[in-house]
This record gives C-alpha cells, structure tokens and sequence, in this order.
C-alpha cells in the first residue's frame, strides 16, 4: 500500500484488530494531524531524551486538544464547519471560514431582531368580533341647552348688568384715542369699532357710521330697513307690522294691511300703521296726524263722548268708577232734583255746565239743553256764525259756506250747517233729524192695507215651491193670510187668476230665484218679509277691516244685521259676519265712507246698508209710486235697483235727475225732477221712485254732460265707480284736482286744469261727463279753498292749521327759516315754524305732535312714551306720571305690600307699619302721617286736603250734611269715588276734590255747600310746629320757608313754584294743568262776558271771596283764576255780569312747562319737582326735596364728609353713580356731568364730517392762532340758550350755523383791527384724511422678558416666535375699567369680535350660581319615555357646564342609582325626550346656537359635551341609532393604555367619574395652568371652585392661559395621559325630520299648555318649532362589536423563529446542539486531565 493514498478516516474506518494498530496507528495520526493542521507533536519532536519518551508513553492514550476539535469538525452535522476541517489546503480552509462567519453573522442579526422583537416591540394583533346578546346597558345621555344662562334669571341676580348692555339694541362708542381701523364719528372724538360701521344700527350719536352707506339685499323671511335701525339693517320678519316702529324711518309699520280689529293711521302712529281699535277715538293721538280722535272719524264711534270729547266704552257708565274727567260718565246715574249752582239740569237729570246750554251742541244727550232757546236776533248787519255767534259780517266766521256773486249775507245763511244734529230744509229752516223735513211732493196718497204692505209685479211669478196652496181666495185675503202667517215666514205670493194663491217662504230679493213672465199670475213680495235683507247689499267672501264699533256673538246672519238696523249711540253703516262662528261685527263705517276696498276674506260675508251705500246715498226713494212724466224718458233694463241707480250716476247724453224701477227690472231715467209743476207722481206697487240728491261727492262739483277737458289729463284712475272718481279728485292727488272727466268705461281722468285755465275749453264725447271743483265765492280778502265751497277768513291763511278741507289755505305758504322747523300742520297757537331747538325735546310743539314723531327723533336716548314724548329713563315706574298717556308707569312692578307687616301709601310705596304716624315723611308725600290722631287739627297743604280733624260747621255756622248721606243734598263725593280722603259715616269738613280749601255739604236745604275754617295750616303737625318768619321768609303753599330774597327769582325754592306764581314776569304764564297759578289779567269769559269782582257778592253770591279763600290770588280785581272746582272747572274761570249766567271759562293760553324759571345753580340739586336744593343734600339718607327726589336712585350714599364712595364718580349734581359710568358716551348723571372732560388734550383736536355741524372736539383758536371768544359772551345768535344742543358752552371750534357757506368748523373772535367780533374757520383736519395711527392705540405686544417662567417648556425657539407671531391675541380690553364686577359696556365697546364671543370668559360664575341661573330640568326637559315606559325629571342628574350652563345626564350611575338595560332594538324602544330650549331666555352672548347638545357616554364616563357631542336643533326629531363597542387594550409591555393611574388625573374621587383620556388632559391643563399662571380657566374650573379665575384684564395671566393651550394644542405640554385599557364607544346613524306635524300640532300645544308656566307661552306652531325638539336614541341591534388586541410575538414564537434561522444559515438543528454540549463536554474533561496530570507532576 502506497502511503500517499492512505487514507487516515478510512483507516480508523476500517479498522479490525485493534492491537494491530497500537503504536503505528498513533504515530501515523500524529504524522497526519501533523501535515493537516500545521504543527508537530511536542512530545515527538527532535530532541527529546529517554525520559521524555517515558512520559510519551504514559500520556499515548490521553486525548489531546487538537484531536477533540478534529473530530468534531469532521463529525459534526452542522453545514460549513465539515468543509472547513476537512478542507485540504490554506485556500480552501479559508474560503469556508469566510463563508462560515458570514452565515454566523448574518444569524446573528437575525437573532437580534427576533430578540428585540420579542423584548421590545412587543408586537399585537386586533381580534374582531360581533357579540350577539339579549339585552345592553343603555348609555348614559347628556343633554344640554346650547344656551348657558337664562335672560331672567340673570336679569333678577347680581349679574343684571350683563342683560342691560348685552341685550341692548345699541353698542356705545368710545372717546379717542380711536383703536387702529376704528371709525371715527362726526364729533371727531368718539370712535366705534369698525364692524359697527354701515351695519344698519346708527351708533354714533349723530348716527354719521352709517352715513353714505350702500346695503346689501336681506334674506327672503326679513324686512330691509332703508334707513337702519336699532337691530340692524334686516328685521325679523315677525317684526313687521306689529305695531310698534323698529326702523328709524318707520318703514316697517308703512303699507301694512290692518286686521279686523285695528284702525289704520295712514301718516303713521306710535303703534305703527296699525293702532288697536281700542285705541281709536280714546282721547289720545295716537296716529301722528291725529286722525283716530279726529271729530270726523268719532262721530259715529261706539260710546259715550265725555265733555273734551273724550269717548269711553258705554259699559263703563254707572260703574262707580269716574272715568271722565268731569265724571260725567257718573252724573247721569244720580237723580238730582237739581244739580249744584253752575250746572244745567237736563230733563233726564244729567247735569252739564251751564255754558253748554244753547251752544248749538247736544250735551244732555236728549237735546233739553237746547230747547227752548230763544236766540235773540243778530243786530242789523250781522249774521250767524255755524257755532251760534252773532258777528258783523260772514267773513268773522271762522269758516263758512260761499254762496256766489252778488248774494246777501241773508240769503248765504240758508248755505250754512245747522247746529248740532239739526239739519237745513228746503225752506232755510233747521229740523232735528230725527224729524226731518216736511215733505212737500204732490200725489195720490199711498195705497191701503194690505196692498201697502206688498210690492206688486203684474204678469210675473216666482218659480219657488210653495209652502202654502189657497183656492177659492181673492187677492185681499191671500196677501192677508200671507201677513198672518204664522207656522212659516211667507215672503211672498204668487196670486193666480184662477183663485188659487200660493204662499211662498222664499222672495224673489231674498233668494235667488228668478221672475218668469206669467199671464195668470201677479207676484206680490212683502216688503217686511224680506226685512232685513232687502236693506242691504251682500259682499260674499269679503270683509271691511279696522272700523268695529260693536261684537255680537252667537248670532245668525239675519240677527247680525238687525243689530245694524237697531244699533244705538252710533251710526251703522255695513257689517261682516263671521260664517263659521256666528260673531258679528258692526261697523260705523262702509266701503265707500272709509275710502277703503274689502278684503277678501273667505270666512266673512259683507253687508251694507242701501242707504248708507253709493249709489244709493244719492238719492231719495219714494217707494209705491211713479213718475207721471211721459217725456224726456231713457228706458233701460237692469234686474237690480242698484243697477238702475248707477245707469243714472253714469248717464252721458242727459243730466239724468230722477229713476223710476220696476221689479221687473224696468228701468226709467229721466232728466226733468218731481218738484216740476208738470210732474205727479202715481200709485204702483211694482215701482219705487227715486230723487237725485245734492250729496258728497257730487255736491263739491258742477257737472256738464256729454263733455270732456281730455287734452290735460294729469293722472287717470281705471275701473273705479263715479263716487271713487271724485272722491279721489277731492282728497287723492299730491296735486289740487280741479277737473275730472268720467266715462261711461268707468274710467276717471283728472287735472289740474279746468276750461276756463285752458285754450280749448271743453269738448264733446258722448260717452263721458265733465265735473269741474266748486269754489265758494268768498267776501273781502277772505281765502276761497280750492275745494268744498268754502271760505276762510284771510287771518287763518298760513297759520300751521288745516281750515280748508283740503289743506289748500296751508298749501302755497313760505317755509320756515334755517334755525325753524316746519309743522306739518301748524303749532297749537297757530304757528306754522317752530324753533329747532323745540324738535324732539320731549314736548308736542307742533299741533299734531310732528315735532316729536320718531321719524323726526330717530333716536330717543330715554324712555319713548306712547305719545312719542321722550322722558328721562330715571322718571319710568318712580310712582309719577310723566308721560302724558301715563305709559311711564305701566307695567311697572310695584311692590306688592305685606298687609300683615307693611302700609300702603297712595303711591303704590310699601313702608313697614311701624313707620306709620311716626311724624317722618316716609312716603314722600305725608299720606303716612294724615290719619294720625296726634295730627288733631292740624294740616299741611294749602287747600287742605289732608285735614283730617273735626270741625262740622261751615263759615256762616251751618251744620255740616254726613258724607254717607244723600238728603238734604244728593252727590258723588263719597268714600267710595274719592278714597283716602278721610270721607266716611261723619260730618266733618273735609276737601275730597282739591277745592281751594276745605268744606262740606250744609244741613240747610236751600244752601248745598260751604267752606270751613280749621285755622291756618303748619309747616309740620309733630307737635314741632314752626311758623315762617313774616319779616324775613316766605311761607310756600307746602309750608316750607324761604329766604324773601329767593321770591321772584325764576328759581324754584318752593318745590312747587308758588314762590314764583305772583311774579310781574310771569304775565299770563302758568303752569299748573288747571290754571291754579294763573296770575294774568284777563277779565271776561270766553264768550265775552265780563267778569264779577271777587271781593263782590252781586249779581252772584258765591264762597270764593279773598277773605275765605287766601293764597288763590283772589282780591278786589275780576281777573280770571281757579281757586276750586266746586262747578267742575277745568281751567281759570270767573263769576260774569251777567245775572242769568252765574260763571263761565276763560279764554287764556294753555299752561306752559315753565315761565321762564331758571334751571338750578351749579351747586345745586334740581329734584324732579323743579325744586332747588344744596347739592351737599343728595343722597344723604334725608328728604330734603319735598317729592323725595333727592334720595331717588342712589345706588351710592354720601359718607359724613358729604362725599361720595371711592369706587364711585361723583357727578356736579351731588350724585354718585358706578364709576364704569364715568366717560362711557353716555350720559348717567342727571345733569350729564360724567361726560365732561372725558377725552385727553393731546387727542382733542379730533376730526369733522359733513360741514362739522357734530364736531365737539376741543380746539379753541383760529385757523390763525386767534383764541376763539366764548360763544355765550359772542353777542350774536349763537348762543346756548338759543342752541342748547350745538355745543355751544365753552369757546371751542363749532358750526351752529345752518349756511351750507359755512364749511367746517369755526367761532368768533376778538377782531382787534376793526374793535368788533370776527370769525374765522378753525384749522380741524376732515375725518376721511385721519386714520387712526397704531401708535395712538392701546394695544400692547408681549413683553421681551415673558419667556422667563416658562423656559423649561419653550425649549425650541420656534415655538416661542410661533405663539408670538400666530397663537397669542391680545383681548384689546385695557380700556375696560374693571373685570370685577365686570364693565359689560366697557367689555362690548372694545370687543374685537361681531358676535362678543371673546366675551363670554368674562362672567366668572361659581359652580351654585350656573345651577341656579341655567336652564333647569323642569322647564327643559318636558316628556320621557324609556322602552315605552315614562319617566320625568328625577331620573337626570345635573351638573354645572362652563359652556352650556346646566346639563343633564339619563342613566347615571352616580350615588348607585341603578343601570338601564334594553331589551329590545328598534326605534318604538329606547329613550325618547321632548326638549324646551326657551329661546325668549337666550342671552346673545352664552345663546349664539339654537338647540340642544346631545352626548352619549358611558356610565362611569365624565362628559364633555363642549369636545364631544351633537347639536340638534328645535322643530326637528333626531333619530340617534345606536351600535355599542368595546376595545380592550393590553397593558404594558404590549401597550400604552392605562388602568386609571396618573398624576393628572386627580379629581376622580370628588365627582366619581372612572378615567378617560379627555379628562386627564383637562386636568392636566388645570393643573399646568394653576401652577405656572396662578389660576385657573373657567373651561377647566367647571367641576370644582378651590382656584382663582385667571383675568382677561391680567396680562401675565392672560399669556400664560393661552400659552397653556398653545403648548396642549401642540402636545408640548407634559402630561401623563394615556388611552384606557377598556373602551366603550357608541356609533350613531343620524336622521332628522320636521316635528311636530300639523296634525299633531293641536294636541301637542294641549298637552303643553298644563305642564308649567314656561309653556304656556307656546300657543302656535311658530313657537313650537322654535322652541321644541324631540330627541329618539336606540339600539340599532341588540349585539356589540368587540375589538381586543392580543400579543403577536410570543417565547414560542422567537425559539422556532431562532431555530429557523440557525437551520437556515449555519445549518444548525438540535441534534447540532448536542453534538457542541458533547464537544464542550469533552474539551472540559480534557482540561481537567491535564490540570490533574499537572498535579502529580
């Protein structure tokens, strides 16, 4: 064998003997391991001694090293490490260990993933599944109202102030310096922010931010306001019409179609265009031209007229209760054999004044105070006045009838009115109307019973079913069968030849049945069978609106129009009746009277009476008869009689004067009249005659026909009747109509122009008519008015009155001046301009109020009475009327008083009972103190009033009559119409009705009544009686004491004035409504009669002499006063000469608001009664004025030193006001003195528009440097007193002047050139070349060092110039003068926001008050059912929200309240809620949503309905159908969710709520924000009140709030808060629909009405849809979706992932990893044997 190819392996392989092998085997292995691995064995190396080969023998069988490893490397099963050891050469070895290490490194990196994977990823996977159960727990559902507080319980807490200003209609500006893009009003130094600007709500005070404004287009449900308003440019449509003027113009009140019950002001009212119908012809102008309480709209208004033509209600007469201020409404219920001296005594026992008799009116009622009145003849050449006055000629007549050229005066008389209810024959004479004329046509008498009572048709029958068949009768007893028919109402008859006689229920008028021709029958209808339809003409489905004067109800149409034919007190003239409910209307007024067109109306029937109905009222029916006239006759056919009336109205070829109509619709014109002597007129049953009569409107007209002025028509009306024609002509046209042709195509063609004005004259046209205007041919110089045929005297002319019907004597007047105001109809004295100053200063100058309009005062700063007087806000409800309809103190809630604890006083106070007759004036006004027995005879006020003492006899010693008697003397002065006068079961004087002093009815039957003397009146009645000093003081008519030298200063000391009522300045001024201070010298009655002497007895007797009546300005004189209205008077009066008249009124000027008195000094207090007091006195806790006033709205009180509280603003007057009030363009102190200085000196030179006529800025010199002079020291017009409200008090720059040359602002100087005053422009800059600069505003940038506390989180300088640049905004609100209490207008003024949303951090409510001033459960929550079964309010929590106020959890689990399950899915299971959002509670700010917040959360979940939830809105049902899931997640080191442990969340345990990422996070901000801010946000601080409410006013505060969020919103903030380990969440499906239906609408309001007050308020479905929303939450399907992750990478996962990749890369299994534990094993054992060798060695 070759030893080259001996093979070592297949050696040891094939070995048999092993003894063969022992000694050559070793050595040959040797040799091989020799050559293979590079080195020889020690132990056969050269040079060894015998020894050492002693030692090689004993170690031949141990196992070296070398030997193990080769074996192993050539045995082991792991791939690569066979090939490396058995590699034959260095190459080989190397390339596989390459390859081998690449394998293991390649392992090695697979290991480390798969370990990471498994250590530190941690890897899961989601399982889903849908769990199917029996039944779910229901979620919990929050509901909230997206409003957070309510409008009325804020408004009655310590937070009304936000209500004032937020629901305000207007946003006060602000002084300069203006914020950059403000605007700046025309006074150039206020500024309004600039979304104001243009908005439609004029919030300048000069209104110039909405000047040159161009709108936009409102939306389709809105109204546009042209010219703005208070709300805006768009109205709420419900807002229109409805009585009450929102835009400036008025416009939204114009062209509004009143209702049924309404009057219509066509120029407008203070109720809009539509006024009640209560309110028309109530004594007060409520239409701005007066017409609702014009004569002529009252005539025939239902009810009785009190003396001053005021009218009341018929069922207030006899009621007790005097409502007439002559209480007249009274005195007709009171038999007096006769009535007190001064007093007529009618024949149905009313009494009236004795100067109402024979004045040509019916003031009885029954006309006896014009009977028998012999009126002495007019003396030669003079003539009687329509009023009754004799005067030398016409012309002194205020207004009279033209009678023409060439006619004597005498003659003109029987042209004129007759007096009263009197009306003017033929004959001149006058006749009462209800008499008439005596007739005087010529003719057989009428026919007999029965023919008299039928209307006959010969050769006519009524196809009608008879009720009744008669045979073998004549005619006679037919008709009479007829009359006597009881069973049915016979109507009418068919009479037939034969002897048969039909009675018939129906007529041929009162049906509609028509008459056939019939040469057997004669149709007779009974007149009075058709009564009362054949009275009137019927309008189906029509109604004529606003002129009701009486409501019948239950009543059929018949009975409805019986009521017109039978009314009484007023004129009916048509009716409506309402069909579907039997009410009748009557009205005093019809289609043509009213000048109105009938609504259509498919529920009412119209019915007007032929005598009151165009063109029935122009003419007289003769019924029966029949011209005899053959001639000059026009025959046409008309079935109806108005039909043949109106064919004579419209006649062209004739002037047709007489009709006669036949039943069978025969129709006879005629030009020739009865009184012709050729006509008579004749007997015919089937005929009525009828007369054209002089009437309105034809009578204001000549008429020429066949004729036509066409060539100068000035206006054309189409389609209208002849009476519309000219009643148009007489009162339509802007211009005067003095023609108007009508043509038979029924259309009407005015002009201007009349023939004789024109070139062409008329001309002919056969089918028209020429009318041509009268004009009265008037005496002298007299005024002829255009239209009327009237005349007025040429003094009335340009007066400001209307004379002329038509207005024509005001119509061609100059205008008034630049510094005056044109009246649009005259002053009350006659003047036609007024001074401007007098527009809109509170009073009525003008005679209809035009000064006054709120079109004319487009902005009244204080209350805004219904009479469109503007008083001061302060006088509202403070016991007084101010305004003259009183509304200043309607709805006023007054304190009810605690009988038990508290007196009444007469004005409405309540005062503890303990108060009463303790000598103090503790109800303002003594009432306290006048029933008081320590008061004994003593009494305060002048006349006595409150004497309350015991005197019984009069001043000649007769015995005083009980006041509860009515022998010998009857009256109404008793306890029960004068109350709390100390009347009653006595005898003792008193003076119930302010009479000059006090008195009683005598026991002495011939004398009725007598003063009394109780001595003189005191100061004070405490028993500290002070008496004024006669040689130094004057002693007031209220006792107070004056300095003398104060008397007759024109200032008010006195409280009331009578310091200054017997003053030569005053001369016929007064000011007291009854004259009582009336001081003037007139000395004869308003009818001319002179006055009697006061010191005299003759010819009259009388009580009022000087002597018994003092301080009354009574003395040796007969000048007119008013010392007492024992004879009802209402103004100065006097005894006359006249022994037949014993007094009568006086002719004087109204009263005045002053007399020229001064307003106050400076330091003095002016009390609402004119009073003036030191102004140290205000507020001082004492009365020192006598009304009070002094200690009225103090909502501050003056300490001892006589100031005011440092927190307040002390105004000059004394008053001290909330210092937010101090310069916030609004004045609140009552002289105004809290606006003065308001703007600082280096911002007042301000800016102008216009011409400057608003600019009040502070420059005082000249464009020249000249000092401007003192406007009051100018010594020209433009002074203050002359324009108070220029501007004019100090030396600054004005432009009072009305010259449009005067440009810009100016003021006089010192022209020392000329030694005169000059004037020169002022150098002020134009507002549109100013714009405000940033560097004047007040907003501040973020200061350099804030960084400085939060410098551990602001890490990244990106973040910093991030919020800097983006995040932060300043809330501008630096000028606001306080947060606590808050400056709601300061906070408004400067909001940077339309909406004030950046308002709502302000309010800083504590957890008790949202609960108390939220939406509570009761109201908001209205019906609930759950799974069909009820439930109510106690089953929902509450809780306090910072956004949405109260909101309310179902099916919460706090205090173990248990768990709602469902059980069955659907949408008739479930919760169903009916929500009340009570939208009249919003407030604008906290309410800008309408609707309800919805949240559906767990049980033991915290919710958060501002972060997550739904709106739902009202009108609507919300279908919310439900799917439950639930996540489980798993916990670390797999996840990052939380079992609920975290350092920021730590309210827990206080409210109950389990953990959840969302409230982790909110109190991880909190607790952020508390730490680094120093207090918390009202969005953090909702569950709990133990932090400080961070500042909008603080700026580290404010920066580091929004810091916080900033730092949240961008996840920069460091908190603790992770998802949790167990989820539930609901997924909704949404649906909406439209709730509730109409069909449903009628029960639902029902069931609403009982359930509280609130919704009681819900009455239509308007309301409804507003305010309702129904809520329907459900289960989808009983089932959940579960979502739980698992671990996706487990120990297992990683041993077989390792195993694979070592079987992948190196090969390796497990049988290779025994195989290296047995190859380790042996290199162990090998290196124990040889330490063990080592050893022995």
């Amino acid at each position: 064998m070759n030893d080259n190819n001996f093979d070592p392996w297949v050696k040891m392989n094939n070995l048999k003997k092993p003894e063969e092998m022992k000694g050559v085997d070793n050595n040959l292995a040797h040799a091989q391991d020799e050559k293979y691995w590079g080195y020889q064995d020690p132990e056969r190396a050269p040079g060894k001694t015998g020894d050492d080969s002693k030692d090689l023998d004993k170690s031949k069988n141990a196992k070296s090293f070398g030997s193990i490893v080769r074996k192993f490397g050539l045995e082991t099963t792991a791939h690569g490490i066979p090939r490396i050891a058995g590699a034959k050469s260095t190459l080989g070895r190397l390339i596989w260990s390459t390859l081998f290490l690449i394998a293991a490194g390649a392992f090695a990196r697979q290991f480390i993933i798969l370990v990471d994977l498994y250590y530190r990823e941690r890897p899961v996977t989601v399982h889903m599944k849908v769990v199917s159960k029996d039944s779910l727990d229901f979620p919990s559902v929050t509901v909230c109202n997206t409003n957070m507080l309510r409008n009325s319980a804020v408004r009655n807490s310590v937070h009304n102030e936000l209500t004032k200003a937020v629901e305000g209609t207007e946003i006060l500006p602000y002084y300069a310096p203006c914020l950059e893009g403000d605007f700046i009003c025309s006074n150039g130094i206020t500024c309004l922010k600039s979304y104001l600007v243009c908005d439609g709500a004029a919030q300048c005070l000069d209104g110039s931010d909405e000047d040159d404004c161009t709108y936009g287009d409102c939306a389709s449900n809105q109204f546009k306001c042209e010219q703005g308003s208070p709300f805006g440019l768009c109205l709420d449509e419900t807002r229109m019409c409805d009585g009450h003027p929102d835009c400036y113009d008025g416009s939204d009140e114009k062209s509004c179609v009143c209702s049924i019950v309404e009057f219509e002001c066509k120029s407008g009212g203070n109720y809009g265009h539509c006024i009640p119908i209560e309110k028309h012809c109530d004594g007060i102008e409520h239409c701005n031209d007066g017409e609702d309480e014009k004569l002529e709209n009252c005539m025939n208004k239902h009810g009785f007229v009190c003396d001053g033509d005021k009218r009341i209600p018929y069922s207030w007469l006899c009621d007790k209760i005097p409502d007439c201020v002559d209480v007249s409404d009274e005195m007709e219920c009171i038999t007096y054999d006769s009535c007190m001296p001064g007093l007529f005594t009618c024949s149905n026992q009313k009494c009236v004044l004795q100067n109402k008799v024979c004045d040509f009116h019916d003031d009885c009622g029954d006309w006896s105070d014009e009977a028998n009145c012999t009126y002495a003849p007019c003396e030669e050449g003079q003539v009687r006045c329509p009023h009754g006055r004799c005067v030398k000629r016409l012309k002194m007549c205020d207004i009279y009838a033209g009678c023409g050229d060439n006619v004597t005066d005498g003659q003109c008389v029987r042209s004129m009115p007759c007096p009263g209810r009197h009306v003017r024959c033929e004959d001149g004479s006058c006749e009462h109307e209800s008499t008439g004329c005596k007739e005087d046509y010529v003719g057989p008498l009428p026919f007999s019973y029965p023919d008299s009572e039928f209307q006959k048709t010969v050769g006519r029958a009524l196809m009608s079913s008879p009720r009744k068949v008669l045979t073998n009768t004549s005619t006679e007893r037919c008709l009479i069968a007829c009359l006597d028919e009881t069973e049915f109402a016979c109507r009418a008859v068919n009479a037939l030849r034969n002897s048969v006689c039909e009675l018939l229920e129906e007529s041929h008028s009162y049906s509609a049945n028509t008459l056939l021709v019939s040469n057997v029958s004669v149709y007779f209808e009974n007149r009075k069978a058709s009564y009362p339809f054949d009275k009137v003409t019927a309008y189906p489905n029509f109604a004529l609106q606003g002129y009701i004067e009486l409501t019948v109800m239950d009543v059929d149409e018949e009975g409805c129009i019986l009521a017109c034919l039978g009314s009484w007190g007023f004129r009916c003239r048509s009716v409506d009746f309402w069909k579907g409910r039997g009410i009748c209307y009557v009205n005093a007024e019809n289609k043509w009277s009213a000048s109105v067109n009938l609504v259509p109306d498919h529920q009412f029937i119209h019915y007007e009476l032929h005598e009151e109905t165009y063109p029935y009222n122009q003419f007289k029916e003769y019924p029966g008869v029949t011209s005899s006239l053959t001639e000059g006759k026009k025959v046409e056919t008309s079935s109806s009689m108005v039909g043949c009336l109106s064919l004579c109205m419209n006649e062209t070829l004739f002037d047709c004067v007489a009709v006669d109509w036949s039943t069978s619709g025969l129709c006879l014109l005629q030009e020739i009249s009865m009184t012709s002597p050729n006509v008579t007129l004749l007997t015919s049953a089937e005929f009525s005659h009828f007369e054209v009569v002089d009437a309105f409107p034809r009578s204001f007209f000549f008429k020429t026909v066949t004729s036509a002025l066409t060539s100068y028509n000035d206006h054309i009306i189409r389609r209208v009747g002849l009476d519309q024609c000219l009643r148009f002509c007489l009162e339509g046209p802007e211009f005067v109509c003095h023609s108007a042709d009508y043509a038979k195509t029924a259309n009407c063609y005015m002009s201007t122009e009349t023939p004789e004005t024109t070139a062409t004259g008329l001309g002919t046209y056969y089918k028209t008519n020429y009318y041509k205007s009268k004009t009265a041919v008037c005496s002298g110089d007299d005024f002829a008015c255009e239209h009327g045929w009237e005349c007025v005297q040429s003094w009335l002319v340009c007066d400001g009155v209307r004379h002329c019907r038509d207005g024509s004597d005001e119509k061609y007047c100059d205008g008034c001046g630049d510094d005056e105001f044109l009246c649009e109809r005259g002053h009350s004295h006659g003047e036609t301009c007024i001074s401007k100053d007098k527009v809109c200063d509170g009073y009525r100058d003008c005679l209809h109020g035009s000064d006054e309009t709120q079109e004319q005062c487009r902005i009244c700063r204080g209350f805004l009475c219904d009479e469109t007087r503007c008083i001061k806000k302060s006088k509202v409800c403070d016991f007084i009327v101010d305004c003259r309809d009183g509304t200043d103190e309607r709805s006023c809630h007054y304190p009810v008083c605690n009988s038990e604890k508290e007196h009444t006083c007469v004005n409405k106070l309540c005062i503890p009972l303990d108060k009463v007759c303790d000598t103090e004036n503790d109800c303002f006004d003594w009432t306290d103190e006048w029933d008081c027995d320590y008061r004994g005879e003593c009494y305060m006020l002048v006349n006595g009033y409150d004497y309350r003492g015991k005197v019984n006899t009069t001043v000649s010693g007769r015995h005083c009559q009980k006041w509860s008697s009515q022998t010998p003397h009857s009256h109404n002065r008793t306890d029960e119409f004068y109350s709390n006068t100390g009347l009653g079961d006595h005898s003792y004087c008193r003076n119930p009705d302010n009479e000059a002093g006090i008195w009683c009815y005598t026991t002495d039957p011939d004398v009725r009544w007598e003063f009394c003397d109780a001595g003189n009146r005191q100061q004070r009645c405490d028993g500290d009686v002070r008496k004024c000093d006669e040689a130094t003081e004057f002693q007031c008519r209220n006792q107070y004491c004056i300095a003398k030298e104060h008397t007759c200063d024109q200032r008010n000391h006195c409280d009331d004035r009578s310091d200054e009522w017997d003053c030569l300045y005053r001369g016929e001024c007064y000011t007291v409504h009854g004259g009582m201070d009336y001081r003037g010298t007139v000395n004869h009655t308003s009818r001319g009669i002179p006055c009697q002497r006061w010191s005299e007895q003759t010819p009259h007797q009388h009580n009022y002499s000087p002597e018994l009546v003092q301080d009354q300005g009574l003395g040796d004189h007969n000048y007119c006063r008013n010392p007492g209205q024992a004879h009802g008077q209402l103004r100065p009066w006097c005894y006359t000469t006249d022994p037949d008249v014993v007094w009568q009124h006086c002719d004087v000027p109204d009263h005045m608001e002053s007399c020229g008195e001064d307003a106050c000094a400076s330091d003095e207090f002016t009390c609402t009664s004119g009073q003036c007091i030191p102004r140290r006195y205000r507020c001082d806790h004492k009365k020192h004025c006598f009304d009070g006033s002094d200690e009225e709205l103090c909502a501050f009180y003056i300490d001892e030193n006589g100031k005011c509280p440092e927190s307040t603003f002390t105004c000059n007057d004394g008053t001290c006001i909330n210092l937010y009030f101090h310069c916030n363009v609004r004045e609140d102190c009552p002289d105004g003195s809290d606006e003065i200085d308001c703007v600082p000196p280096e911002f007042g030179l301000g800016c102008y528009r216009g011409r400057g006529e608003s600019y009040r800025g502070l420059v005082n010199v000249t464009g020249t440097g000249k000092p401007c002079l003192k406007w009051v020291d100018s010594k020209h017009k433009y002074i203050p007193s002359k324009k108070p409200d220029a501007g004019l008090e100090g030396n600054q720059c004005r432009n009072p002047s009305s010259d449009v040359s005067m440009r810009m602002p100016w003021c006089y100087h010192r022209d020392d050139s000329k030694d005169n005053v000059g004037w020169e422009f002022c150098d002020i800059p134009h507002c549109d070349e100013v714009t405000t600069d940033a560097k004047s505003t007040d907003t501040d940038t973020l200061p350099d060092d804030w960084t400085k506390d939060y410098k551990h989180l602001l890490t990244d300088d990106y973040l910093v110039h991030e919020f800097e640049t983006a995040y932060f905004r300043d809330p501008g609100f630096q000028r606001v003068k306080s947060e606590v209490p808050p400056d709601w207008h300061g906070f408004m003024t400067f909001s940077s926001t339309p909406d004030f949303s950046d308002l709502q951090q302000v309010l800083k409510l504590s957890r008790r008050e949202i609960l108390q001033l939220g939406h509570q459960k009761e109201d908001f929550i209205l019906q609930c059912t759950f799974d069909q079964k009820k439930c109510n309010s106690r089953d929902f929590s509450v809780f306090a929200n910072s956004k949405y106020g109260n909101c309310f959890t179902f099916n919460h689990v706090l205090n173990g309240t248990k768990v709602r399950v469902s059980r069955r899915a659907g949408a008739n299971n479930g919760l169903k809620l009916t929500l009340f959002t009570q939208q009249d509670e919003y407030i604008s700010i906290f309410g800008q949503s309408s609707g309800v917040r919805v949240t559906l959360h767990p049980h033991s979940n915290q919710p958060f309905p501002e972060d997550d939830g739904i709106t739902i809105q009202p009108g609507t049902v919300t279908s919310v159908a439900l799917k439950e899931g639930l996540i489980k997640r798993l916990e670390p080191p797999y996840g990052e969710c939380s079992e609920g442990h975290s350092a920021d969340f730590n309210f827990s345990s206080s409210e109950g709520w389990a953990y959840t990422q969302v409230s982790c996070q909110h109190s991880c901000v909190r607790r952020h924000m508390l730490e680094l801010c120093g207090c918390i946000d009202t969005h953090t601080a909702t569950y709990s009140d133990d932090g400080p409410k961070c500042m909008i006013q603080n700026k580290k505060q404010e920066i580091c709030r929004q810091l916080m969020y900033y730092l949240h919103h961008r996840n920069k903030l460091p908190c603790e808060c992770r998802t949790p380990c167990l989820e539930t969440w609901y997924g909704k499906t949404i649906s909406q629909s439209y709730w509730p239906s109409t069909k449903y609408l009628n029960s639902l309001l029902r069931v609403l009405h009982s359930l509280n007050n609130e919704t009681k308020k819900i009455t239509n479905s308007e309301l409804a849809r507003r305010n309702l929303a129904r809520l329907e939450i459900y289960f989808e399907e009983l089932n959940y979706e579960s979502v739980e992750e698992k671990p996706a990478y487990i120990f297992e996962n990683l041993i077989g992932d390792i195993g694979g990749s070592l079987g992948l890369y190196i090969g390796l299994s497990l049988i290779t990893v025994a195989e290296f534990l047995e190859f380790l094993c042996d290199l162990v054992a090998v290196c124990f044997s040889r330490i063990s060798t080592s050893s022995r060695r």
